[in-house]
């Protein structure tokens, strides 16, 4: 079995290759790369921990989703008066589930392909860019395959899931057929895929989530984030990704190591980034509270039946020192743990199966502060107590999360959870646009839309989008809807697309990245009177494409 790292180090990764044979390593960007071991060579992954800045297990994260252009004030700029914006000469970059690159709204009229390219995780093949992995699909071998009475049979990529299909067809389909009439945000934009690997399920065993969970690693998704980057590059054309996944591991801040890639690609011109901000809102997931100093604070957690385990992940203020203890459903008690930095305390018990492990990070290598991973494997069901000491307290505030949805059972929830801080990670950080979701019939929010602000106290989301049923492309012969944060952030895709064509290609804007998109955004965006804004809730406002574009 392999276990999978993330590194980040400026060492001379070839000196790195011949100490560690046993070792592969991945490079990425920025000094970062994958680091991949077989259990059986744990002991050289020690000593390279011990002499390496920066490394860490791969964290998961999970999908974002279960008339809107209209309603967003895109459609009006298809067929504008005064120089229509459909997308043309823009990229559209997805790191998702793949893509049905033989689905009609993909293709020009001639049926060749409008994918410039597809970067397959999970294939062997043609690697792009010395990414190590991973078979890559021009578009020649796209438009061969469409050429082909058996497409599949010449480029094998496909999309089992209907996610990654979905939400790039939302932001730049286009029926040009007329089979269906279906058109997206940004009909004339071309597409760069990454079908994302699945999180292998040695990693899915330490996060305790199921075999059938659909999960990826930061590994999976900081090569999908640099991927897309390089081909635009290659292909001298704007960009535009869309982030559609997220989770509860990291400290909400913007630290996370995706987070602070994200934060670098915002200041290229060209380049916007778009993250759905999570369908947390109303899960239960997020605990906060203060402690003062002596002082013990319980927190309840409700594990549900057929729980299997998970970690929860304490975070303090970087002043702060804090240490917890445990109480089981049935008064079993794990006394205050003192803290010991980077060493693992494990606890079982005479009357049940269960066992917790606790990890103290301190200092903790992202936030300077401290962190606490309190594992429980095979919890039995029933209310669990955690204790929170204040060991050394100058604010005394702490927040807790439970892993996102579909990696923890529907019941398993704290007790008394908080609705703030509940956007997920990587939308935490400060300068992508992050969308959250509304209805778009009634004009209410969707419960389920992650609010802010994060930890470092920055109101999210940016803006919300409609989020709430909305139809998609026929995918593999059905009519598609989803619901959540990944279908505003698709819809966003698109509205961006068009911005990035008016600023780039007619030139108007050469100067035009992510800070200065979200700005735009956020000023054009639609607020309800009485309300005050910015908000952790909406944000600056439902987007408005067209009133963004009027008040540049």
């Amino acid at each position: 079995m392999i276990a999978e790292y993330i590194m980040e180090d400026l060492k001379n990764i070839d000196n790195l290759k011949k100490k560690y044979p046993n070792i592969v390593f991945r490079p990425l960007a920025n000094a970062i790369y994958i680091v991949e071991v077989a259990l059986e060579n744990q002991k050289e992954l020690e000593e390279l921990t011990q002499n390496t800045k920066y490394i860490q297990n791969s964290y998961l994260y999970g999908l974002n989703s279960e008339e809107s252009l209209q309603e967003s004030g895109i459609l009006v700029f298809h067929n504008y008066p005064y120089g229509q914006l459909r997308g043309n000469d823009v990229l559209l970059g997805f790191l998702d589930t793949g893509i049905e690159y033989t689905n009609d709204v993909f293709r020009y009229e001639d049926g060749s392909s409008r994918i410039a390219s597809i970067w397959d995780q999970t294939l062997e093949g043609k690697t792009p860019f010395e990414l190590g992995f991973g078979a890559e699909f021009t578009r020649e071998d796209l438009n061969a395959a469409l050429n082909s009475p058996d497409p599949l049979s010449i480029v094998p990529t496909k999309d089992d899931i209907g996610h990654g299909t979905y939400v790039a067809g939302l932001a730049g389909g286009n029926d040009r057929y007329g089979n269906t009439g279906y058109i997206g945000a940004a009909p004339n934009s071309d597409f760069v895929i990454v079908k994302m690997r699945p999180a292998s399920q040695g990693l899915k065993d330490i996060f305790y989530v199921k075999e059938d969970v659909v999960a990826y690693s930061d590994g999976a998704i900081l090569a999908a984030l640099n991927y897309l980057v390089l081909k635009a590059t290659e292909l001298n054309k704007p960009l535009v990704i869309c982030i559609t996944v997220g989770g509860n591991c990291g400290g909400h801040d913007g630290t996370n190591i995706i987070e602070r890639y994200i934060q670098t690609l915002t200041l290229s011109p060209g380049i916007i980034i778009v993250t759905a901000a999570g369908n947390e809102g109303n899960s239960g997931h997020h605990y906060k509270n203060k402690v003062t100093q002596g002082e013990k604070r319980s927190v309840e957690i409700n594990v549900s039946k057929n729980e299997n385990g998970f970690n929860l992940y304490l975070w303090t203020k970087d002043v702060d020192k804090m240490s917890v203890g445990i109480r089981t459903p049935i008064g079993q008690v794990v006394e205050r743990v003192p803290i010991k930095p980077y060493k693992k305390e494990v606890f079982t018990f005479s009357l049940q199966h269960s066992e917790v492990t606790i990890e103290y990070k301190y200092p903790d290598g992202n936030t300077g502060g401290e962190s606490v991973r309190i594992a429980l494997k095979d919890p039995i069901p029933g209310i669990w107590q955690i204790d929170v000491y204040g060991d050394y307290i100058i604010d005394g505030t702490f927040d807790i999360w439970i892993p996102r949805i579909g990696f923890v059972e529907a019941n398993t929830r704290f007790s008394e959870p908080n609705l703030e801080t509940t956007v997920c990670v990587p939308a935490t950080g400060a300068y992508a646009i992050v969308v959250g979701g509304y209805d778009e019939i009634d004009k209410s929010l969707y419960a389920a839309s992650g609010r802010g602000p994060t930890r470092q106290n920055i109101k999210k989301p940016d803006i919300i989008a409609p989020s709430i049923s909305v139809a998609g492309p026929i995918i593999n012969g059905a009519p598609s809807s989803y619901t959540g944060t990944s279908v505003g952030a698709a819809i966003t895709t698109g509205a961006c697309a068009l911005l990035l064509e008016w600023s780039l290609v007619e030139e108007n804007l050469p100067t035009i990245n992510t800070r200065i998109a979200k700005s735009i955004l956020s000023r054009g965006a639609g607020r309800s009177p009485g309300i005050s804004y910015p908000n952790n809730i909406e944000g600056f406002g439902k987007l408005d494409f067209q009133n963004s574009f009027l008040v540049i």
